[in-house]
C-alpha cells in the first residue's frame, strides 16, 4: 500500500511523526476493508515509531490492539511480534517482571516457529531487561546465544546490536578490556553493512569506556564523532548520547562553560523530540555540573525537574538518587528541614524497591542530622557545615567521574540506552 510505503520512507528517515500519520491512514484504509493482518502489522509499526518518540503509554496500547489482532486471526508469527514489542514497551516502564514473561513468550513462539531472526530479536531483548535489572551473568548468557544464533545464520544487524549489548554489560561491571572489545567488533560489523545509526552507537559506548579508562581527550573524539555521525542521519537519539558523553568528558576536564553547553543541548534535543528520559538525564547532569561549581538555587531546579521526570518515566531509582543529591543542596542552602524531607523520601522510596545500598545511604544522611540535634548549637552548626562539605565534596567527586561509577547504589547505568 502507498501509504503505508510513505510511513516506512519516512521512518526510515528518521521523521517518525510524519510517518506516524502515513501509517495511521493505512491503518484506517485496513480497517475500513476488513484486513486484520495489514491493521496488526500497521499497529507494530505504530508502536515502535512511539516508543522510539518515548511515548511508552500511547505504544503500549498499540501494541496490546496488535496482540489481540494477531490472536484473532491465528498469526504466530504476529504474536511473536507484537509480544517482544510489548517486552521493549514494559522495560522502558520499569514493569520488569511483565516484560520477562512478554519475552520469555515471544521466545518460544518463535523457537516453536523455528524463525531464528525472531529469536535472537527477542534474546537480547530480554538480555537488555536482565542487564537493566543487574543481572549480568543472565544479560551475558542471553546476549552471545543471541551473538551465536546471529552468527551462524548471518544476521549482522542482529549481531550488531548483541554485541552492543555486550559491551553495555561489561561496562557497567567495570570489565572495560571486554567491553572495548565488544564495542570495536560491533563498531565493525555496523561499517560492513553501512548502518550509520549503529555505527553512531557502537563510538558512543567506545567513548563511554575512554571515559572508563580516564581518557577523556580520547573520549572526546569519539564522542565528537559520533556526533557527527547522529548530525548527517538527524538521528536524535544518537545525538543525545553523544552531547551527555561530551559534556561529561568536559567536566571531567574541569571544562565547566563547555558541559553546561553540551549538557543543555541534550536537553534541547530530548525536549524537541519528546524524550522524558533523555530529559531527566540531562537535567540530572546539569544540575550536578552546577552543585560542582557551588551554583546551588540552579542546581536545586534541575535536580527537582530531574526528579519529577524520573518519576514520571517509572525510573524510580534514579528519583531516589535525585533525592540524596537534592538533600545536600539543601543542607548547603541552609534548610535542614527540606534536606530530611527529601533524605526520607529517598530511604522510603528505596526500602520499598527492597535496594539496601541506597537506603543505607539515605540512612546515613538522615543519621548526620539526628546527631546535629542531639549536640549543642555550636556543635551543631559545626556538624551541618561538616555534612554540607562532605555531601558537596560527594557530588564534586561524582561529577568527575565516568557514567559507569556514578552512583554506586544504583541498579543502572546514568545513559540513554541507544
Amino acid at each position: 500500500m502507498a501509504l503505508e510505503g510513505l510511513g516506512e520512507a519516512f521512518q526510515a528517515q528518521l521523521k517518525f511523526s510524519e510517518a506516524a500519520q502515513y501509517l495511521y491512514h493505512a491503518l484506517e484504509v485496513y480497517r475500513g476493508v476488513g484486513n486484520q493482518m495489514g491493521q496488526g502489522n500497521t499497529l507494530v509499526r505504530l508502536g515502535n515509531i512511539y516508543r522510539m518518540l518515548a511515548r511508552y503509554k500511547d505504544a503500549d496500547l498499540l501494541f496490546l490492539e496488535a496482540l489481540n489482532v494477531f490472536t484473532r486471526i491465528d498469526s504466530a508469527e504476529g504474536r511473536g511480534t507484537a509480544l517482544v514489542g510489548l517486552a521493549n514497551i514494559q522495560i522502558m516502564q520499569s514493569n520488569t517482571s511483565q516484560a520477562e514473561s512478554y519475552f520469555l513468550e515471544g521466545i518460544r513462539t518463535y523457537e516453536r516457529l523455528g524463525d531464528q531472526v525472531g529469536e535472537s530479536c527477542s534474546l537480547n531483548g530480554l538480555a537488555e531487561l536482565y542487564r537493566a535489572q543487574s543481572r549480568y551473568t543472565e544479560a551475558e548468557a542471553s546476549f552471545c546465544r543471541a551473538l551465536d544464533i546471529c552468527t551462524r545464520i548471518g544476521n549482522e544487524l542482529e549481531k550488531g546490536k548483541a554485541l552492543i549489548g555486550l559491551g553495555k554489560t561489561y561496562r557497567i561491571q567495570f570489565k572495560y578490556v571486554g567491553a572495548q572489545d565488544a564495542y570495536a567488533r560491533a563498531l565493525e560489523v555496523f561499517k560492513s553493512i553501512g548502518d550509520d545509526m549503529g555505527r553512531a552507537n557502537a563510538l558512543n559506548g567506545l567513548g563511554e569506556v575512554s571515559l572508563g579508562y580516564l581518557k577523556h581527550p580520547e573520549a572526546h573524539v569519539l564522542f565528537s564523532e559520533a556526533l557527527a555521525v547522529s548530525d548527517g542521519l538527524n538521528y536524535d537519539l544518537g545525538r543525545g548520547n553523544a552531547l551527555l558523553g561530551l559534556g561529561h568528558s568536559n567536566r571531567a576536564l574541569g571544562i565547566y562553560p563547555a558541559a553546561e553547553a553540551f549538557f543543555v543541548r541534550a536537553l534541547e534535543v530530548y525536549t524537541r523530540v519528546g524524550n522524558i528520559t533523555g530529559k531527566a538525564h540531562s537535567l540530572n547532569e546539569l544540575g550536578r555540573t552546577y552543585a560542582t561549581q557551588n551554583k546551588y538555587p540552579q542546581a536545586d531546579i534541575c535536580l527537582s525537574d530531574a526528579m519529577e521526570y524520573f518519576r514520571q518515566c517509572g525510573q524510580d531509582i534514579s528519583a531516589a538518587s535525585a533525592l540524596i543529591s537534592l538533600g545536600h543542596i539543601s543542607v548547603a542552602l541552609q534548610d535542614v528541614l527540606t534536606a530530611e524531607q527529601r533524605w526520607t523520601e529517598a530511604r522510603g522510596i528505596f526500602s520499598r524497591l527492597g535496594h539496601t545500598d541506597g537506603e543505607t545511604t539515605a540512612e546515613k544522611c538522615l543519621s548526620h542530622i539526628s546527631t546535629a540535634r542531639n549536640r549543642s548549637g555550636g556543635l551543631q552548626f559545626r556538624l551541618l557545615v561538616a555534612l554540607a562539605c562532605l555531601g558537596f565534596a560527594w557530588i564534586a567527586w561524582i561529577a568527575m567521574q565516568p557514567k559507569s561509577c556514578l552512583y554506586t547504589f544504583r541498579s543502572r547505568l546514568i545513559w540513554i540506552a541507544a
